[in-house]
């Protein structure tokens, strides 16, 4: 591997983790000034949608890596302080923990960046491994990459979305890819 590559595959990592970082933080910068309603005048529903912004609000996200850039093993973990004291850490999914709407009017909706632009490296959400790290995508045994350069925009997915396999959309004709929405 030349330095040049190294480098930019180092960049590529850094801009990866920094993409989740910042997602992670505008989630919780967005939903921590939310004003709380009485308890007496919530519906079950609400105080579903409290509580998850309420722990929203809590989650201070850390990013943790396994494994080398650039092969198959590597992994990017996102950790959460998860109690009351934020002594004990968490690994959270970002697929299945990260709600689909944001707190507030309900007009925004997260997104998790798989992908930051100006990147080739085609990273996603594991979807069969615990936990649903984030990892390079890869087809015959090899990692995957955008072959016409980089990408100008950022990629990823909604969180607690799926592609139903089973479903053929009469739009495209093709059915789901059984993998979060993107």
């Amino acid at each position: 591997m030349t330095s040049n590559t190294k480098t930019r595959d180092l960049l590529s990592l850094g801009l990866s983790v920094g993409a989740a970082a910042v997602s992670a933080y505008v989630l919780w910068r967005t939903t921590r000034d939310a004003p709380a309603e009485p308890e007496s005048e919530r519906s079950l529903r609400d105080e579903k949608k409290r509580r998850q912004s309420m722990r929203c609000r809590e989650i201070e996200t850390l990013v943790m890596e396994r494994g080398e850039a650039g092969t198959k093993d590597y992994r990017v973990h996102v950790l959460a302080k998860a109690n009351e004291d934020n002594t004990t850490i968490a690994e959270i999914s970002l697929w299945h923990d990260v709600p689909l709407v944001a707190p507030g009017d309900g007009k925004l909706f997260n997104f998790i960046c798989e992908i930051p632009k100006c990147t080739r490296k085609k990273f996603e959400v594991a979807t069969t491994e615990g936990r649903t790290p984030i990892k390079q995508d890869e087809k015959k045994g090899v990692l995957r990459e955008f072959k016409k350069g980089d990408i100008f925009f950022n990629y990823g997915c909604f969180p607690r979305t799926w592609e139903d396999p089973r479903h053929v959309s009469a739009d495209t004709g093709y059915p789901g890819d059984n993998d979060p929405l993107d």
